[in-house]
């Protein structure tokens, strides 16, 4: 029996050979499309429209952006253009909503830290990690040399029993009799 040699079938080497290129030409196109993605990732994270010279004025001209249907607050990458389009047409002031209906629209360390909260999931929710967008309008309306005046949508309005409240009672709107 041990005259005898097994004779197992052989794979084509020509087969095997194919096997592999069409493997590695595979892999060069992933690779070629990530590449290819990241780099207009990169692109479209990092382009800016460009900075519009406005006139000097005391002239108040201002925007009231606000949150309500305005997917623009919520994603950088678009608010270049929307921004650089207002200072081609003469806007110097920009009144973005900060604040709606008892909550921050966007994350913030001075809201957690006064014991506030963020409840806006679609401004939790950036569309490129770590995109701050209240950073990206404040540095975009700078860019243009507007001012930027927060809105707070009907006021400070919370209850007495906030912590926000009891941190900062200074921060509340008062009427005419000086009553909260």
């Amino acid at each position: 029996m041990s005259d005898v040699i097994s004779k197992s079938p052989k794979k084509s080497g020509k087969s095997s050979r194919a096997a592999k290129r069409a493997k590695l030409a595979n892999r060069k196109r992933r690779r070629n499309l990530a590449v290819g993605i990241a780099a207009l990732w990169l692109v479209l994270a990092c382009w800016q429209a460009p900075a519009v010279k406005l006139a000097d004025t005391n002239q108040i001209r201002g925007v009231w952006m606000t949150n309500t249907a305005a997917a623009i607050n919520y994603y950088g990458f678009r608010l270049d253009d929307a921004i650089a389009n207002l200072a081609e047409h003469g806007i110097n002031t920009l009144y973005p909503s900060v604040w709606n209906q008892g909550y921050t629209l966007y994350p913030n360390q001075v809201t957690q830290e006064a014991g506030g909260s963020c409840c806006d999931r679609i401004a939790n929710v950036p569309l490129y990690p770590f995109d701050d967008i209240l950073h990206s309008l404040t540095r975009q309306a700078h860019r243009h040399n507007m001012r930027l005046i927060p809105w707070f949508e009907y006021g400070l309005m919370i209850p007495a029993s906030s912590a926000i409240v009891r941190a900062h009672p200074d921060w509340l709107t008062t009427n005419r009799a000086g009553e909260t």
